[in-house]
């Protein structure tokens, strides 16, 4: 079986997007929606560290039946853990690493630097930095 496409927001987040070989794939602006009415207390809190967990901008709305799948077996997973099977664990280990929510998935995520200039009401006059500029010999 072939191996599924990997969605571009995750490509770009991983480093690896290249625009030669990008599908036209939809872009979904919609954030992931509220948590299902039908939800008991455990499947909510299971949804919620899901979505609070993940990185922001990779879950949208077009995600919520997969978080919704995810959620209740997450829930049931930490209600009855001696009950849960092989099968249900490895369809939840692939559902979070979609979202990029275990170790291996999110070691491949290349995020940004966080910046510290965040709140500086004057970092708009800051001079971009060029990343060649370390590859570039300095006048001392």
């Amino acid at each position: 079986m072939a191996r599924p496409p990997i969605p571009t927001a995750l490509k770009k987040l991983r480093g690896t997007y290249r625009k030669s070989r990008a599908r036209n794939e939809p872009f979904i602006e919609s954030p992931l929606p509220a948590p299902p009415g039908t939800f008991s207390e455990g499947e909510l809190l299971a949804w919620k560290d899901i979505a609070g967990t993940a990185v922001p901008g990779v879950l949208t709305a077009a995600d919520a039946i997969s978080v919704e799948l995810a959620s209740r077996l997450l829930a049931e997973c930490r209600t009855n853990p001696a009950m849960f099977g092989a099968r249900k664990m490895a369809l939840l280990f692939s559902l979070l690493g979609k979202f990029g929510l275990n170790p291996s998935d999110r070691g491949k995520l290349d995020l940004p630097e966080p910046t510290t200039d965040r709140f500086n009401p004057f970092a708009k006059f800051k001079k971009p930095v060029d990343p060649l500029d370390k590859y570039r010999p300095h006048a001392s």
